[in-house]
């Protein structure tokens, strides 16, 4: 089984996918390699958490009107929307410190995400007004791990009149998932409504027009395979509404999903899987600190020159040469943008780091670069690199 993200990721670069999804238990003990979480990723995931709290509880209180002294009330028994989003901003926090790559990043991502709750509560009101809840809101199945597959199919039912958040649909025939964030049934309705906290984007349609193809293969959610008659995209700010499939073109998007799940599995089987390096596929690349493909010289001048890109931050490959102090070390490239092999560089350290040793061979990530400056204020030519408090950096020693 496959999802959109999921697919998106193994047409992309074949070799990203299966390095996220390996196993690495000198790491930590869950599934894949662990994500650095940026705060778009964060406020995205605890506003849609949110949302999905609130509508289970109108649930429980038999909501059918947002406006009504039953919805007051639900909403109350949370606490409210400054209570609620300070206990699910809480338990992401806590999900958070089992992540390693966190480590670092953890307190300062709280205190942003703290400081800004209030557009927070903002986003998650909006996006409940926005929803259109219907009827007897009713929950549907929740999502459910892989392996779990052959009890939950006993569980999933059709879907009745309402408003159902986060539903799990699921095709045998062509070996798809995806998660509907709410879907709306009524005597001559079926919506698909996907909620967006960032910026609109092109594939956010297509993504939608696949969980309508999806909705009508689901046998066991929409047995007389209805199809969906409304499709909206949910931003902080509008709706827009997109134009339903018919039923020759989900029969036509069904046909093509199947062919894209064969080609993209069968690409996985290479070994290794292929590499793409491009600007799309590296820049936000949670595993190309473990792809040889991304540290080459000509990689990296080659995804240099496909953006031109005016930035003060850069990723290189160093081997550390000698010490100065705590704070500075001097090294020579390998490779990185707008740096050549072999050129010598001052890396600028923010707080003491036992493990640098000379002659080792580390990869940064997300670096900062200083002109001429070589830790103590003087211009001496050679170029530095200045470690932030979002900087990553990884020994590769051969």
């Amino acid at each position: 089984m496959v999802s959109f993200s999921a697919m998106s990721d193994m047409e992309s670069c074949p070799r990203k996918w299966a390095l996220a999804q390996a196993q690495y238990p000198d790491i930590w003990n869950q599934s894949g390699y662990p994500r650095a979480m940026g705060y778009g990723n964060a406020k995205g995931q605890i506003t849609h958490m949110s949302v999905e709290l609130l509508v289970k509880a109108l649930e429980s209180n038999g909501c059918s009107d947002l406006r009504s002294k039953e919805a007051v009330e639900a909403i109350r028994g949370l606490g409210g929307f400054t209570k609620l989003i300070e206990d699910v901003r809480n338990r992401f926090i806590q999900e958070q410190t089992l992540n390693p790559r966190m480590e670092k990043t953890l307190p300062e991502l709280e205190r942003r995400l703290i400081k800004d709750a209030p557009d927070q509560i903002s986003l998650v009101r909006n996006m409940l007004i926005q929803s259109g809840l219907t009827g007897a809101v009713q929950i549907a199945d929740s999502p459910v791990e892989e392996e779990d597959y052959s009890t939950s199919e006993a569980t999933r039912n059709q879907l009745g009149i309402g408003s159902h958040p986060e539903v799990f649909l699921r095709s045998e025939e062509i070996g798809w998932i995806g998660i509907a964030d709410l879907i709306t049934i009524g005597p001559d309705l079926c919506e698909i409504r996907d909620f967006k906290t960032g910026g609109e984007e092109i594939y956010h349609e297509n993504q939608l027009k696949i969980y309508a193809a999806l909705w009508y293969q689901d046998k066991r959610l929409n047995p007389k395979s209805k199809l969906a008659n409304r499709l909206t995209l949910s931003y902080p700010h509008r709706d827009v509404e997109i134009p339903s499939p018919t039923l020759a073109e989900v029969d036509h998007l069904l046909i093509d999903l199947k062919e894209r799940a064969y080609t993209a599995k069968a690409a996985l089987l290479e070994n290794p899987p292929k590499a793409v390096a491009s600007a799309d596929n590296c820049r936000w690349c949670s595993v190309k600190q473990l792809c040889d493909a991304y540290w080459i010289e000509s990689t990296q001048q080659n995804l240099f020159s496909e953006t031109q890109e005016e930035t003060q931050f850069i990723d290189a490959q160093i081997k550390l040469e000698n010490r100065r102090d705590a704070l500075v070390w001097h090294g020579t490239v390998d490779c990185g943008r707008e740096l050549d092999s072999g050129d010598q560089v001052t890396i600028m350290l923010q707080a003491p780091d036992e493990d640098l040793r000379a002659g080792r061979t580390i990869r940064i990530i997300g670096a900062r670069t200083l002109s001429g400056d070589n830790g103590g204020g003087q211009d001496d030519g050679i170029p530095s690199i200045e470690f932030i408090s979002t900087t990553e950096r990884y020994f590769y020693d051969v």
